[in-house]
Protein backbone atom coordinates (compact mmCIF):
# COMPACT_ATOMS: atom_id res chain seq x y z
CA UNK A 1 0.00 0.00 0.00
CA UNK A 2 1.41 3.42 -0.99
CA UNK A 3 1.28 6.02 1.81
CA UNK A 4 1.77 9.72 1.15
CA UNK A 5 4.59 11.46 3.02
CA UNK A 6 3.50 14.15 5.46
CA UNK A 7 4.65 17.64 4.43
CA UNK A 8 4.46 19.46 7.79
CA UNK A 9 8.02 20.47 8.77
CA UNK A 10 8.92 23.41 11.01
CA UNK A 11 12.29 25.25 10.86
CA UNK A 12 14.09 25.24 14.21
CA UNK A 13 16.97 27.63 13.41
CA UNK A 14 18.06 30.35 11.02
CA UNK A 15 17.78 30.97 7.28
CA UNK A 16 19.88 27.94 6.27
CA UNK A 17 17.64 25.70 8.35
CA UNK A 18 14.65 27.13 6.57
CA UNK A 19 16.18 26.48 3.14
CA UNK A 20 16.81 22.85 4.07
CA UNK A 21 13.22 22.47 5.24
CA UNK A 22 11.90 23.94 1.99
CA UNK A 23 14.09 21.56 -0.01
CA UNK A 24 12.86 18.60 2.01
CA UNK A 25 9.27 19.69 1.55
CA UNK A 26 9.81 19.90 -2.21
CA UNK A 27 11.39 16.46 -2.24
CA UNK A 28 8.39 15.03 -0.40
CA UNK A 29 6.05 16.72 -2.89
CA UNK A 30 7.87 15.07 -5.79
CA UNK A 31 7.89 11.66 -4.06
CA UNK A 32 4.16 11.94 -3.41
CA UNK A 33 3.53 12.82 -7.04
CA UNK A 34 5.53 9.79 -8.15
CA UNK A 35 3.50 7.63 -5.79
CA UNK A 36 0.30 9.04 -7.28
CA UNK A 37 1.54 8.23 -10.79
CA UNK A 38 2.48 4.68 -9.77
CA UNK A 39 -0.90 3.30 -10.85
CA UNK A 40 -0.56 4.96 -14.27
CA UNK A 41 2.92 3.50 -14.79
CA UNK A 42 1.69 0.06 -13.72
CA UNK A 43 -1.20 0.28 -16.18
CA UNK A 44 1.23 1.15 -18.97
CA UNK A 45 3.48 -1.81 -18.10
CA UNK A 46 0.49 -4.16 -17.99
CA UNK A 47 -0.68 -2.86 -21.38
CA UNK A 48 2.77 -3.42 -22.90
CA UNK A 49 2.82 -6.97 -21.51
CA UNK A 50 -0.59 -7.64 -23.09
CA UNK A 51 0.55 -6.26 -26.45
CA UNK A 52 3.77 -8.32 -26.44
CA UNK A 53 1.79 -11.48 -25.71
CA UNK A 54 -0.63 -10.64 -28.54
CA UNK A 55 2.26 -10.14 -30.97
CA UNK A 56 3.79 -13.43 -29.83
CA UNK A 57 0.47 -15.19 -30.33
CA UNK A 58 0.18 -13.67 -33.80
CA UNK A 59 3.53 -15.22 -34.76
CA UNK A 60 2.33 -18.65 -33.58
CA UNK A 61 -1.17 -18.55 -35.09
CA UNK A 62 -1.24 -16.95 -38.53
CA UNK A 63 -2.84 -17.50 -41.95
CA UNK A 64 -0.90 -17.46 -45.23
CA UNK A 65 -2.81 -17.15 -48.48
CA UNK A 66 -6.40 -16.43 -49.51
CA UNK A 67 -8.94 -18.95 -48.17
CA UNK A 68 -11.57 -17.92 -50.73
CA UNK A 69 -14.47 -18.26 -48.30
CA UNK A 70 -17.86 -19.02 -49.84
CA UNK A 71 -21.20 -20.66 -49.12
CA UNK A 72 -21.12 -24.39 -48.41
CA UNK A 73 -24.34 -26.27 -49.21
CA UNK A 74 -26.82 -23.50 -48.42
CA UNK A 75 -26.19 -22.99 -44.71
CA UNK A 76 -22.49 -23.24 -43.90
CA UNK A 77 -19.19 -21.66 -44.95
CA UNK A 78 -16.20 -23.26 -46.67
CA UNK A 79 -12.77 -22.26 -47.94
CA UNK A 80 -12.90 -22.67 -51.72
CA UNK A 81 -9.10 -22.87 -51.92
CA UNK A 82 -6.45 -24.62 -49.85
CA UNK A 83 -4.14 -22.40 -47.80
CA UNK A 84 -1.27 -22.54 -45.34
CA UNK A 85 -1.59 -21.47 -41.74
CA UNK A 86 0.48 -21.60 -38.55
CA UNK A 87 -0.97 -23.26 -35.47
CA UNK A 88 1.14 -23.21 -32.32
CA UNK A 89 4.14 -22.27 -34.46
CA UNK A 90 3.74 -25.27 -36.79
CA UNK A 91 3.04 -24.68 -40.49
CA UNK A 92 0.01 -26.62 -41.71
CA UNK A 93 -2.29 -26.81 -44.73
CA UNK A 94 -6.07 -26.61 -44.70
CA UNK A 95 -7.56 -28.55 -47.62
CA UNK A 96 -10.00 -26.81 -49.92
CA UNK A 97 -13.72 -27.10 -49.13
CA UNK A 98 -13.27 -27.60 -45.39
CA UNK A 99 -16.61 -26.97 -43.68
CA UNK A 100 -17.21 -24.18 -41.15
CA UNK A 101 -20.52 -25.15 -39.56
CA UNK A 102 -22.88 -22.27 -38.67
CA UNK A 103 -24.69 -24.49 -36.18
CA UNK A 104 -28.40 -24.26 -35.38
CA UNK A 105 -28.55 -22.02 -32.32
CA UNK A 106 -27.82 -18.59 -33.78
CA UNK A 107 -30.73 -16.25 -34.56
CA UNK A 108 -30.60 -12.72 -35.96
CA UNK A 109 -33.49 -10.27 -35.74
CA UNK A 110 -35.13 -9.31 -39.03
CA UNK A 111 -32.94 -7.05 -41.24
CA UNK A 112 -30.24 -6.80 -38.53
CA UNK A 113 -26.60 -7.84 -38.95
CA UNK A 114 -24.62 -10.65 -37.39
CA UNK A 115 -20.98 -11.72 -37.74
CA UNK A 116 -18.97 -14.88 -37.12
CA UNK A 117 -15.25 -15.49 -36.68
CA UNK A 118 -13.74 -18.24 -38.85
CA UNK A 119 -10.82 -20.12 -37.31
CA UNK A 120 -9.01 -23.44 -37.56
CA UNK A 121 -8.65 -25.67 -34.50
CA UNK A 122 -5.43 -27.44 -33.56
CA UNK A 123 -6.91 -30.65 -35.01
CA UNK A 124 -7.29 -28.97 -38.42
CA UNK A 125 -11.07 -28.54 -38.36
CA UNK A 126 -12.97 -25.41 -39.30
CA UNK A 127 -14.59 -23.48 -36.46
CA UNK A 128 -17.27 -20.80 -36.81
CA UNK A 129 -17.96 -18.67 -33.73
CA UNK A 130 -20.84 -16.20 -33.77
CA UNK A 131 -20.67 -12.76 -32.19
CA UNK A 132 -23.03 -12.46 -29.25
CA UNK A 133 -26.25 -10.49 -29.51
CA UNK A 134 -29.45 -10.93 -31.48
CA UNK A 135 -28.44 -8.52 -34.21
CA UNK A 136 -26.77 -5.16 -34.86
CA UNK A 137 -27.93 -2.06 -36.75
CA UNK A 138 -24.92 -2.08 -39.08
CA UNK A 139 -22.30 -4.46 -40.41
CA UNK A 140 -19.58 -2.43 -38.70
CA UNK A 141 -21.22 -2.89 -35.31
CA UNK A 142 -21.53 -6.63 -35.90
CA UNK A 143 -17.84 -6.85 -36.82
CA UNK A 144 -16.93 -4.88 -33.70
CA UNK A 145 -18.64 -7.59 -31.62
CA UNK A 146 -16.61 -10.47 -33.09
CA UNK A 147 -15.07 -12.69 -30.40
CA UNK A 148 -11.41 -13.61 -30.12
CA UNK A 149 -10.39 -17.07 -31.25
CA UNK A 150 -9.70 -19.72 -28.62
CA UNK A 151 -6.07 -19.95 -27.47
CA UNK A 152 -5.33 -22.99 -29.67
CA UNK A 153 -7.20 -21.80 -32.78
CA UNK A 154 -5.83 -19.87 -35.76
CA UNK A 155 -8.18 -17.03 -36.84
CA UNK A 156 -8.37 -16.98 -40.66
CA UNK A 157 -11.27 -14.67 -41.53
CA UNK A 158 -14.86 -13.81 -40.77
CA UNK A 159 -18.30 -13.58 -42.34
CA UNK A 160 -21.17 -11.12 -41.88
CA UNK A 161 -24.86 -11.86 -42.40
CA UNK A 162 -27.77 -9.45 -42.83
CA UNK A 163 -30.94 -11.25 -41.87
CA UNK A 164 -34.02 -11.54 -44.06
CA UNK A 165 -36.82 -9.15 -43.03
CA UNK A 166 -38.40 -12.11 -41.22
CA UNK A 167 -35.18 -12.99 -39.38
CA UNK A 168 -32.36 -15.51 -39.66
CA UNK A 169 -31.98 -18.93 -38.01
CA UNK A 170 -28.66 -20.73 -38.50
CA UNK A 171 -29.07 -24.11 -40.16
CA UNK A 172 -32.60 -23.24 -41.28
CA UNK A 173 -32.19 -19.93 -43.11
CA UNK A 174 -29.80 -20.21 -46.05
CA UNK A 175 -26.93 -17.82 -46.58
CA UNK A 176 -27.24 -15.50 -49.56
CA UNK A 177 -27.17 -17.57 -52.75
CA UNK A 178 -28.47 -20.68 -51.05
CA UNK A 179 -31.90 -22.24 -50.71
CA UNK A 180 -33.90 -22.82 -47.55
CA UNK A 181 -35.99 -20.86 -45.07
CA UNK A 182 -35.66 -17.09 -44.99
CA UNK A 183 -32.59 -16.60 -47.18
CA UNK A 184 -30.21 -13.97 -45.77
CA UNK A 185 -30.46 -10.57 -47.47
CA UNK A 186 -26.65 -10.28 -47.62
CA UNK A 187 -23.68 -12.49 -46.78
CA UNK A 188 -20.15 -11.08 -47.03
CA UNK A 189 -16.97 -13.12 -46.66
CA UNK A 190 -13.69 -11.60 -45.47
CA UNK A 191 -10.56 -13.55 -46.33
CA UNK A 192 -8.41 -11.88 -43.71
CA UNK A 193 -8.10 -11.43 -39.99
CA UNK A 194 -10.69 -9.39 -38.19
CA UNK A 195 -9.68 -5.72 -38.19
CA UNK A 196 -11.30 -5.13 -34.83
CA UNK A 197 -8.68 -6.53 -32.48
CA UNK A 198 -9.40 -10.26 -32.38
CA UNK A 199 -5.67 -10.75 -32.88
CA UNK A 200 -3.82 -7.55 -31.92
CA UNK A 201 -5.62 -4.74 -30.18
CA UNK A 202 -4.74 -1.19 -29.22
CA UNK A 203 -3.32 -2.43 -25.94
CA UNK A 204 -1.14 0.50 -24.90
CA UNK A 205 -2.90 3.05 -22.72
CA UNK A 206 -2.99 6.66 -23.92
CA UNK A 207 -3.00 7.98 -20.35
CA UNK A 208 0.31 9.75 -19.78
CA UNK A 209 1.70 10.28 -16.26
CA UNK A 210 1.06 13.66 -14.73
CA UNK A 211 3.75 16.36 -14.90
CA UNK A 212 5.92 16.60 -11.82
CA UNK A 213 5.01 20.18 -10.90
CA UNK A 214 7.41 20.39 -7.96
CA UNK A 215 10.50 19.02 -9.65
CA UNK A 216 11.60 22.46 -10.92
CA UNK A 217 11.75 23.71 -7.34
CA UNK A 218 14.65 21.41 -6.51
CA UNK A 219 17.92 23.35 -6.95
CA UNK A 220 21.33 22.21 -5.79
CA UNK A 221 23.73 25.04 -4.89
CA UNK A 222 27.42 24.41 -4.27
CA UNK A 223 28.75 26.53 -1.47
Amino acid sequence: MVTALQRTLTPQGGAKDGEVIVALQNIMDVVNELQTDHATFKTAVDDIETLVNQIRNQSLYEVFGNPGFAIDTNFDVKNATAFYYANGGTLKTLAANTNFDTGTAKTITGSKFGAALLSVAAAGTGVLTWASGAGYDSEALAIAALPAAAATETPVGYVTVQAHASGYIAGTSALTGGTGGNVATATTYYNSLNPNATVIGAAVSSSAPATLTNSTALTLNKG
